[in-house]
This record gives C-alpha cells, structure tokens and sequence, in this order.
C-alpha cells in the first residue's frame, strides 16, 4: 500500500511519493530531475517511495561511506556480496538484492529478476520481489495466522498452548523479519536458477551419452560456465552467513531493537549497544549479555536459509560431477575408438606385409635369370605363385599370433558396452576436466 501523496517522513527520508499514470512523482516541480526510486517498507508491510540523503545514512544511522557505495546501483563495477551488521542498520549486498533494514523500515535500494540474482533492477512498488518482501513482512508480524486468533494458522507444539500464552508471545523484531525475507526471496532465486540449470543439463547430458555432436558439446561448454559462475556466487553467499553463524558479537548485533532498548529478560543495569570499530561493526560485551534466547533467535534463522543455501549448493556440485562422469564416459568411448582404429590399422598392415611377401618372391623369379624351373613350365609359374602366398600367409599368422599373445591385436570394436561409473571417482575427475576444460 503506497502512502499518501505528501506525507512527511523522518529526517532520513526527503520526500515520501507515490507515481501518477506517466510515472512522474506527485509533488516533485517541474525542471527538477526524476529521483531515482526507492522503496520504503514500514513494519506493517506497507509500500511506498522515499528520497534519501547520503549524508543522513551516515549521521542517523552510522553507516560508512563505503557501505553506502556499496549499495549505490549505479557503481558500474559492482560490489562483492556482503552483509555489515551496524550499530543502526542492517546492510545486504547480496548481489542485485540491496537492502537498508533499521528497527523499524526496509529501504529497497535495487532489487534482481525473480530468475537471475546477478541482475540489478530499479525497486517499483509492483516488482514480484518487493511484493514478496512486503507480504512476508506483514505476515510475520503476527507469530500465528493473522493475529486475530490462534486456530488459522497454528501447528505442532502451538496447538498446546493456552491462549494467555499465546497473546503473551512476541513476534520476531521488525529486523529479523525484514532479514528473514530477504534470505528468503534470496533462496528463491537461487532455488530457481539450480532447477533452471538442471533442465538444461540433463537432456544434453543424455544425448551426448548416446552420440558426441559438436552442437551438444557446445551447449554444455555454455552450461558449465554458467554452472561454474553459480558455484562460485553460491558458495559466497553461504561464506557470508557461516562468517555471521560464527561471530556471536555479530549475532548480538543483529537484535538492533533489543540491543538498543534493552534485553526483557537480561541486562537493566547496563545499556547494551553495538559499536563501530576499527575492523567493522561489533557489538560489545553488554550485547553478548543478552539473553541467550533472543540470540539464538538470530542465530537459528540464519543457519535455517544457510542450510537451505548448502542444499542448493550442493545440488549444484552433484549437477558439476554429473557433467564430469559424462564427459569421462565420452573420454572413455574416444579411447575404444581410437584403440579399434589401432588395430585396424595393424590388421591392414599384416595383410599389405603378406601380399609384399608374395610380390617379392614373385619378382624375383620374373627376372631374366636362369632358375632351373624352366623344364617345370607351365606349372613353375603356378608353383612360385604358391610359394609366394603360403610364405605371406604364414608370417601373416606368426606375427598376428604373436600380436594377440601380447594383446596388441583384438577384434575392433566401435561401441562401448553399458558400464556404470562412481560418482566419486578419482579418475573421472582426473580424465574429465581434459575435454571441455574443467570440472
């Protein structure tokens, strides 16, 4: 839901506006140059575009100027993935999906295509991403159904509960839920790019095991860039949340709401906050004196979407050893190839040295030279014929004996029987990376 033309925001934001029917912002004079849009999600799912200042990121919610850059679509070199937990803000660079999440709003600075993360594409308030966003926000404010009740939407040890207990129950903090929706369309694209590669490869995977085309090794040099690229995006994003998953003071630090107002259940002495040090934002030791629960709400939800993140990866890594069996099988069936053309090659050349044989102790006597068998004509000539290719053919089946005792002479064959392979040969690995240049 957009808000209403003129409403006034805080100090962060210049200007909150909704777009007429040409898409020029409502209020803005004419002359001025169009905004670039962002987009403003409140704690109860609400939509709408806003301004902003750099110069309030920084003072009101302690952002540095390198975050900022990061998050700026325009950059043309874009900036590695990462996620600063500040002492104000939540940052996600998370390749097109640029988030600013305070205690209580979502700033959407870029959002990517619902099927490619890698893309950067301006926030509009009916983009498929930030609708998502916007709907899981809402809906998680309220921890069972839509708040009006606990029969809708509760299951499992819920159902147990009194209802006393139930109104009693807190929702996650307004930054937690706004972070959980983001992993989660994050999970998404990335769920729909692995399904996207697996339909791409298996049918190519199998029409190469039946015929090598040079057209199907092509598409899969293709895909295996594109599966090489995935990995790499992949195995990043995972890297950064098992980086948080392993910092506790960064896992304080996220609980922004809690940190800043005080634990309901740990420290009232002392006012817990998160401060910026030299190496990046820490949370002190005030913050790690919060309850242990509420940290482990942080901690659980990350390590959910980095479970999910794993799983997708290593559908990714299964998809990569599949390509690397099959192109094992393809070295395999050109090594049999090339072994029958081998003895081919050498079956020919024991035929050609028979008929040398003969053609030799022909010639010799066809010369002008006085042999004896003169007497013996016509039958001389029938008779040396004879000699010629009984001598031929026996050093034809000596050598060719002694080439199949060696094993240097089998039957050519140019097909290989059906045989099933590990997916976690070493060999396959080795001899697989050799034809389409890794693995």
């Amino acid at each position: 839901m957009a808000a209403t033309e003129g409403e006034v925001a805080a100090p962060l934001m210049l200007q909150r506006r909704i777009t007429g029917g040409n898409g020029v912002a409502a209020g803005r004079p004419p002359g001025v140059p169009k905004a670039k849009p962002i987009v403003l999600i409140d704690e109860a799912g609400h939509v709408s575009y806003t301004t902003l200042r750099k110069q309030a990121l920084v003072t009101e919610l302690q952002l540095r100027h390198r975050d900022i850059r990061a998050l700026d679509p325009a950059v043309q070199l874009p900036y590695p993935s990462a996620i600063f937990i500040r002492k104000q803000a939540l940052v996600l660079n998370l390749e097109g999906l640029k988030l600013l999440i305070s205690r209580d709003k979502t700033l959407v600075i870029s959002v990517p295509s619902p099927t490619d993360l890698y893309s950067r594409l301006p926030p509009d308030l009916n983009n498929p991403i930030v609708v998502q966003l916007s709907n899981h926000i809402a809906a998680s404010k309220f921890p069972f159904g839509d708040g009006h009740g606990y029969e809708g939407g509760m299951s499992g040890a819920a159902s147990f509960m009194s209802l006393e207990e139930l109104k009693h129950m807190e929702a996650m903090p307004y930054e937690l839920r706004a972070l959980e929706a983001a992993l989660l369309v994050l999970v998404k694209i990335l769920q729909h790019e692995v399904a996207a590669l697996e339909k791409m490869t298996f049918p190519v995977l199998a029409r190469i095991r039946r015929s090598v085309a040079r057209p199907d090794l092509e598409q899969l040099y293709e895909i295996q860039n594109k599966l090489d690229k995935s990995i790499a995006r992949m195995g990043k994003i995972k890297e950064i949340l098992e980086e948080l998953l392993d910092d506790e003071m960064q896992m304080a630090g996220m609980c922004l709401s809690r940190v800043e107002g005080g634990s309901p259940k740990a420290i009232s002495e002392r006012g817990g906050s998160c401060g910026l040090e030299e190496g990046g934002s820490k949370c002190d030791q005030t913050a790690l004196d919060m309850d242990r629960d509420e940290v482990g709400e942080a901690e659980d939800l990350v390590e959910a979407y980095w479970l999910q993140v794993d799983s997708s990866l290593s559908r990714l890594k299964i998809l990569q050893e599949r390509i690397v069996n099959t192109e094992h099988l393809v070295n395999l069936d050109l090594d049999a190839k090339r072994n029958a053309l081998v003895a081919l090659s050498l079956a020919v050349d024991l035929l050609l040295m028979m008929f040398e044989v003969h053609m030799a102790v022909t010639g010799i006597f066809g010369m002008n030279l006085t042999s004896g068998l003169e007497r013996w004509d016509p039958y001389s000539l029938w008779g040396v014929a004879s000699f010629g290719l009984l001598l031929g053919g026996t050093l034809l089946v000596t050598v060719g004996l002694y080439a199949k005792r060696k094993g240097l002479l089998f039957l050519p064959s140019f097909g290989l029987n059906p045989v099933s392979y590990s997916g976690s040969g070493a060999g396959g690995s080795a001899v697989g990376g050799s034809m389409l240049g890794g693995g």
